[in-house]
């Protein structure tokens, strides 16, 4: 059965957006894409821990509608985020240094997709997904920024829809040197209360912490949650994907058509979500994915950025995503020599929202795409625990100054 996008979207919308209050329609769809932005860098990390609720970490690089957007919802409007007008040229109205090429066909991704179909195939019980996330937020009335991190792993059982996923809070550091020099003169808190000054009154406290909370969430199948990727189809459809690109958009587009119902501009956008989603979350063989960036390089709002610098200073080769209102851009990391998904990055293309143009506003690292037979190291719902062990259990700890930063 088809869902109802606009219903969805409707269902979800917080009282201050309701079409019956007067409100200026480019106000309205600044905060549509600042939601939309924001449900897709969160990649579904909202789990509140059940324990201690005044002390949960948001990843959201903005926060607009907060808990009102419901997975559905939220897996819906991160699709509606691209726009483009093919055969454009010019400089990008941000600070970056990065030129617009004339719009067409990828040959960022014509190029991976050469590199990664010559990938060999590999096989395991398990598809493992490991990915850091951090969220750039700023401190309120401090003047500088935090790097709000997560770890994120995720194991699907080969052949089976059957996932298992973990989430840990990392911990939040200043974004720079210049934010650590800011951060030094603050008195060097190791506490942050995050919440927007205009909150309303009774809001829910957003607060991180420079040690973070240790595990925020373990799904395992047939748990309370068995939850998913926003944008996720079942796995147990990836054998019936093309390689071939014309194919694959056909194959994609009914995917997308027999799950949701709207106008023919968001069904477009759906595919192009789904498509990225093929490419860099998907247990999907190298042909696979080479079909995937074959087909993202022609559909409209994809344009190439060349050699990019990632988050943590690995040099990819980058293509990027705007907005529908142009304000904000997805940029999607590829290996240069291998041709494998490296980052994505969420970036202001113009000053908006208290941002300046070229600053990230998220970001994603991926740290490891593999199958392999390791078994998940858990097989049932575990919830938040003390902070500290399960990060210390998952990642290598960071060297730290002598003052403990």
């Amino acid at each position: 059965m088809k869902h109802d996008v606009m219903r969805r979207l409707a269902a979800a919308r917080p009282g201050h957006l309701d079409p019956d209050r007067p409100v200026d329609p480019e106000v309205r769809a600044r905060e549509l894409d600042r939601a939309m932005l924001s449900a897709r860098a969160e990649e579904g990390a909202e789990r509140a821990p059940a324990a201690k609720p005044a002390r949960r970490p948001l990843w959201r690089p903005r926060p607009v509608w907060g808990a009102a957007l419901t997975a559905t919802a939220a897996a819906v409007a991160a699709a509606v985020i691209v726009s483009g007008t093919p055969g454009v040229e010019g400089v990008r109205p941000g600070g970056t240094d990065v030129a617009r090429r004339t719009l067409g066909p990828s040959q960022v991704l014509l190029a991976a997709a050469s590199d990664v179909e010559r990938t060999p195939d590999a096989s395991g019980a398990y598809w493992y997904q490991e990915e850091r996330h951090g969220s750039l937020r700023e401190v309120p009335g401090e003047g500088y920024t935090l790097d709000v991190r997560r770890l994120s792993r995720r194991w699907i059982a080969a052949g089976t829809d059957e996932q298992w996923s973990q989430d840990i809070d990392l911990g939040a550091r200043p974004a720079s040197p210049a934010d650590e020099e800011a951060w030094r003169a603050d008195g060097s808190p190791k506490e942050w209360d995050l919440t927007p000054p205009d909150a309303p009154d009774g809001a829910e406290r957003e607060i991180v912490t420079h040690k973070g909370e240790g595990l925020i969430d373990a799904d395992a199948p047939g748990g309370i949650a068995d939850s998913g990727r926003m944008g996720d189809f079942d796995t147990a459809e990836l054998p019936t994907l093309s390689t071939e690109p014309e194919k694959l958009r056909t194959q994609l587009t009914a995917l997308v058509d027999r799950h949701y119902n709207g106008p023919p501009r968001i069904m477009a956008e759906l595919l192009l979500r789904t498509t990225v989603h093929l490419a860099f979350d998907m247990p999907a063989t190298p042909r696979q994915r080479a079909a995937a960036y074959r087909l993202l390089a022609t559909l409209p709002g994809v344009r190439d950025l060349g050699e990019t610098e990632t988050r943590d200073g690995r040099t990819g080769k980058a293509v990027a995503i705007e907005s529908r209102t142009g304000d904000d851009e997805e940029r999607l990391f590829f290996d240069p020599a291998t041709g494998a998904p490296m980052a994505r990055e969420y970036v202001a293309v113009t000053a908006h929202d208290g941002r300046e143009p070229g600053e990230v506003l998220g970001y994603t690292l991926i740290t490891e795409m593999t199958w392999t037979d390791r078994k998940p190291p858990f097989d049932e719902d575990r919830r938040p625990g003390p902070a500290g062990p399960e990060a210390e259990r998952v990642e290598k700890p960071e060297p730290e100054p002598a003052d403990e930063r």
